[in-house]
């Protein structure tokens, strides 16, 4: 409490009426005639500090947001304003707008009548804004701050806040990363390789698999194509890390297939970029390239000669056989001499080859000893060159085909009769004509 006024300047006049009274006139100067007091308070300072706490997943690794995000304040009518209306984060998520002062103006101005009780609280409305990628916002965009100031009529004023530990507000955001596709093919060479005949699209199968023994798991599964590149397909992965894998082929029953044992490690690791997503690499231990050979050698369970088919007078003229595949093939006239080709000279027909080849029925194996063929130098329209039939003569492998020298160093030509080794030499041997 303060004295406004606190003397009274004042001219006292006293005139004798003459019947014995006086009369006293008083002038006062501009103060006039009142003693004033004025109540006062010292202002008094609260700070407007909030926090950003962005939760962050174990192994996850973001980006730094300092000043990535903008905080803004408002408050209602009157109210007083911190040193600074918009702010941004710091590294540590501290959001700072400064202090507020509250002075007994503020608050008488608030409080309007003066009330038995002298106080007033202050509401006031801090917004975020901003986006970093990776980083989901709070779903409530704005928190409320309430201050109280109280007059305790001694001159002091107070002021207090709703407590929520040291920050006046706090936003939560979260980090997470968005789950990535990856095939260890991407990034090495895988490669079938099939020895004794061509391989088919999507023959052979493969497995990448985790771990050893009762905890081993197959994550993913692949194929070979035609040209005998093998594609894996895609593992998930939610988090970073690092994996060791296993890639081997998985053996199946084609007759015929001896397949692979071979089995080669990968090692995959997966770390976060900082902005929501994962990279992925894979390594191919000890070898620039997972090959996986396997050899083909054909044998009874493959294929085989059901019948013979004969004309009235007892020559063959064709066959019923059975593929691998379960299907019935039969070949009569001249898809009989086609097929015999096929045996000697790797006709295109790779499914007739295959028939034939495979064939492991003794009575059409007595047939091919009788039989075989020679070329002359005419073209044929259907690619093939026109083939007579004449006695059996061991074939010579520097004049074969390539993949024909193969098959006949790996036993899968069908052996010659020794007996008519060179007979043929300058003389023309019997002839056989299939319709």
């Amino acid at each position: 409490m303060s004295a406004t006024v606190s003397a009274i300047d004042a001219c006292v006049t006293v005139v004798d009426n003459g019947d014995g009274t006086l009369t006293a006139t008083a002038v006062y100067g501009d103060a006039g005639n009142e003693f004033v007091n004025t109540y006062t308070a010292a202002p008094v300072e609260a700070s407007l500090v909030g926090k950003k706490n962005l939760q962050v997943p174990a192994g996850l690794t973001p980006a730094d947001i300092a000043g990535k995000f903008t905080f803004t304040v408002t408050g209602e009518e009157g109210a007083p304003m911190p040193a600074n209306a918009s702010v941004t984060n710091d590294a540590k998520g501290k959001i700072d707008f400064g202090k507020i002062t509250f002075t007994l103006d503020d608050l008488n101005k608030a409080l309007g009548e003066k009330p038995e009780k002298r106080e007033h609280t202050f509401t006031y409305t801090v917004t975020e804004s901003g986006k970093v990628a990776g980083v989901t916002n709070d779903a409530k965009l704005s928190r409320e701050v309430s201050f109280t100031v109280t007059d305790d009529g001694k001159g002091n004023l107070r002021v207090s806040r709703k407590s929520d530990g040291s920050a006046a507000f706090t936003f939560i955001n979260t980090y997470s990363v968005t789950p990535k596709d990856s095939s260890v093919t991407d990034k090495i060479k895988a490669t079938k390789y099939l020895t004794g005949r061509d391989m088919a699209e999507g023959e052979f199968s493969f497995e990448l698999v985790e771990g050893e023994g009762k905890d081993a798991k197959v994550v993913a599964t692949g194929t070979n194509n035609a040209e005998g590149k093998i594609t894996m397909n895609a593992v998930k992965y939610d988090k970073p890390g690092k994996h060791t894998y296993t890639l081997r082929e998985a053996k199946g029953n084609a007759g015929g297939i001896t397949y692979s044992d071979a089995k080669f490690t990968i090692e995959t690791t997966i770390t976060d970029n900082g902005d929501g997503t994962l990279k992925a690499e894979h390594v191919l231990k000890d070898v620039d390239e997972a090959k996986f050979t396997n050899s083909y050698r054909p044998g009874s369970k493959d294929s085989s000669v059901t019948d013979l088919i004969k004309d009235e007078s007892g020559r063959v003229v064709g066959f019923h056989a059975k593929g691998e595949n379960g299907a019935s093939y039969t070949l009569r006239g001249k898809a009989v001499c086609l097929a015999l080709a096929a045996v000697f000279c790797v006709a295109a027909d790779q499914a007739v080859k295959f028939l034939v080849v495979n064939t492991m029925s003794p009575r059409l194996r007595r047939l091919l000893l009788q039989l075989r063929l020679q070329h002359d130098r005419r073209g044929h329209p259907d690619g093939y060159r026109r083939r007579r039939l004449c006695g059996v003569r061991e074939p010579r492998s520097a004049r074969l085909p390539v993949q024909l020298q193969e098959q006949v160093r790996a036993g899968l030509h069908p052996p010659v009769c020794p007996r008519h080794h060179g007979q043929h030499q300058g003389r023309q041997h019997r002839q056989h004509r299939l319709r």
